[in-house]
């Protein structure tokens, strides 16, 4: 006698074939459980990760937050020898200056990425 699980299993291992050869029917085949590649971040990181100018732009923002840990770890969010914070234009804090440029930063790569080099016009 087949348990249902082996039946099961044995349904999904066929569709997997399947979608060698012609590739993953729409909407058709669902895991048991919330498959992260079918809805989740992983499958717009792997579309992004396909393209050259998405492989820099992902690349861009690693480096931003590589360079972000080293401004703190350097103490840019620090105060002066005298204990007071380092203001900005005269009201602006270093931490703020940081989370703006950092955000800033971000909000202009994925403009220029979406706007001249998505894949998916």
């Amino acid at each position: 006698m087949v348990d249902v699980d082996d039946l099961s299993l044995a349904v999904e291992l066929r569709e997997v074939k399947l979608w060698r050869f012609s590739g993953p029917p729409h909407n058709e085949f669902r895991c048991s459980f919330r498959c992260p590649i079918e809805f989740g971040i992983i499958s717009s990181m792997k579309e992004i990760a396909r393209h050259t100018a998405g492989r820099i732009y992902l690349i861009a923002l690693l480096l931003s937050i590589v360079g972000f840990i080293a401004f703190l770890v350097m103490g840019g969010t620090g105060a002066d020898a005298s204990g007071d914070p380092i203001i900005v234009l005269g009201w602006m804090t270093m931490p703020l200056v940081g989370g703006i440029v950092f955000v800033l930063f971000w909000l202009v790569t994925y403009l220029i990425y979406f706007f001249f080099f998505w894949p998916y016009r």
